[in-house]
């Protein structure tokens, strides 16, 4: 004998229905299971590639922001050792796309701390270096050596306003990333220099695909004991 309850609420006919659509759906899809893995078989590497073509570069930009928000947005690229308190502002400014990108970093701090920033940047580059090498694909080739100033290589999207870094010596460390199975690569590299006069220490960091920094086999692989062919 029915419950006069259920006619009071009015959810209660509506729960029922929903839960037999529900019902007749997931028995629909198990009937039409191979078909459905067909078609996302087909269809994920379609809406991969319309996405990957059609969706705009992505920007960020951060311009004379305090050490502890630039460190929430930074995230990972903010050494451990560096406290916010060491740094007076920042301001950072980021463009990728779906083979490259172009990050430019302005720091205001005192020289112990670009000096701590910069070993960060050298062991960040050769620790993502060692592990591309990991993969089967990659032969992984390395130099550090300096520029008289910091080179704006194959920039994605544009160059902030507020980049304007003096010309004198920068450190660099560069890296090819080459494909084993064609001669083609991605170059990596990262800039770093400190203006003593204005404590700025300004940093450029660029991946690029199709790149080169030197013909492959100049340089003996870094992280791989197999010479290219």
């Amino acid at each position: 004998m029915p419950n006069d309850g259920d006619y009071d609420n009015p959810y209660s006919h509506l729960f029922l229905q929903t839960e037999l659509l529900m019902r007749i759906l997931l028995r629909m899809m198990y009937r039409w299971r191979g078909m459905l893995v067909v078609v996302l078989t087909l269809l994920i590497p379609v809406l991969f590639c319309v996405f990957a073509f059609i969706i705009p570069n992505l920007f960020f930009e951060l311009e004379n922001a305090s050490g502890w928000r630039a460190k929430r947005v930074l995230g990972e690229m903010w050494p451990k050792v560096v406290d916010t308190n060491q740094v007076r502002l920042v301001s950072w400014a980021g463009e990728s796309s779906r083979d490259s990108g172009s990050y430019f970093l302005r720091l205001e701090c005192d020289s112990k701390t670009a000096s701590q920033w910069a070993s960060h940047l050298k062991r960040d580059h050769e620790e993502t270096s060692d592990w591309l090498a990991t993969f089967p694909n990659h032969l992984v080739e390395t130099r550090q050596h300096s520029y008289g100033g910091i080179p704006l290589r194959e920039v994605t999207g544009k160059v902030p306003n507020w980049w304007t870094p003096p010309d004198q010596a920068c450190e660099a460390h560069e890296s090819m990333i080459w494909y084993q199975s064609s001669r083609s690569g991605v170059a990596r590299g990262e800039y770093a220099l400190y203006d003593e006069p204005h404590q700025r220490l300004w940093i450029y960091s660029y991946t690029c695909q199709h790149d080169e920094f030197w013909p492959r086999g100049q340089i003996d692989p870094t992280y791989s004991n197999k010479r290219p062919k």
